[in-house]
């Protein structure tokens, strides 16, 4: 299985057709339209098979998925600057979509709403076949910005559940000490930062497989960020 994370930077209804080239089986896209609202007619064509959440309809987080593959919603927290999706498949795997956002105060903002989320949320998750995808806006460089819910502490969280990042693992790569970046501040190539994770666990992560991270050069024309994508053994 698949599964592609690329935050639009918006007007996601003139680009899906760039990111179908990479023929993802699940699709997590921030900063996208609400398909239900949207009137542009070849979007709503394409997007027949989708959970959405938003404050804004042409500004939210949508999770799409291929016409046929049934995914039921397990829960969503649909408050202001939290933006996550949980769907589980038929097969049983979960994917929770995220996106983190600012919040009114720095402590409780970005990745601290993450952290909110698995907290509360813990019990309804399987974590034996837990999927989390998405723009976390997070790397361990900005650990010191919080006391309490910063990158590292929601990846020692993860860890303790079985979950890894499919990007650190392959290589052995510690956390704030990426060499590929996903995110470019104003698209500026001066300013780069690896902000966008796939986390599973160990088991579906491949011992020789890498994340592919999209073309810099080709993708900044379209966002400030670079599509990723990994293929998950799921057996």
């Amino acid at each position: 299985m698949k599964i592609v994370s690329w935050n639009a930077n918006c007007k996601f209804r003139s680009k899906f057709s760039e990111i179908d080239a990479l023929e993802w089986d699940i699709l997590i896209v921030p900063e996208c339209e609400n398909p239900g609202t949207s009137k542009d007619y070849r979007y709503q064509e394409w997007a027949k098979n989708y959970h959405w959440v938003g404050d804004l309809n042409y500004k939210g987080l949508g999770v799409f998925l291929p016409m046929g593959l049934e995914a039921k919603l397990i829960d969503h927290n649909p408050q202001t600057n939290k933006y996550f999706i949980t769907i589980e498949l038929s097969n049983g795997i979960q994917i929770l979509a995220v996106w983190t956002q600012a919040g009114d105060k720095r402590s409780v903002g970005y990745i601290y709403q993450l952290w909110d989320y698995l907290q509360k949320n813990e019990s309804i998750f399987d974590w034996d076949n837990l999927i989390i995808a998405g723009d976390w806006n997070s790397n361990a460089i900005w650990d010191n910005k919080r006391k309490l819910g910063n990158h590292t502490d929601v990846r020692k969280f993860l860890k303790e559940k079985g979950l890894v990042s499919c990007y650190h693992a392959k290589d052995k790569i510690i956390h704030g000490n990426e060499l590929e970046y996903t995110f470019f501040l104003h698209r500026n190539p001066e300013k780069p930062y690896h902000i966008d994770y796939v986390f599973a666990p160990e088991r579906f992560i491949s011992s020789t497989q890498r994340m592919e991270i999209g073309d810099q050069t080709y993708w900044l024309a379209l966002s400030d960020h670079l599509p990723i994508s990994y293929k998950l053994n799921l057996g």
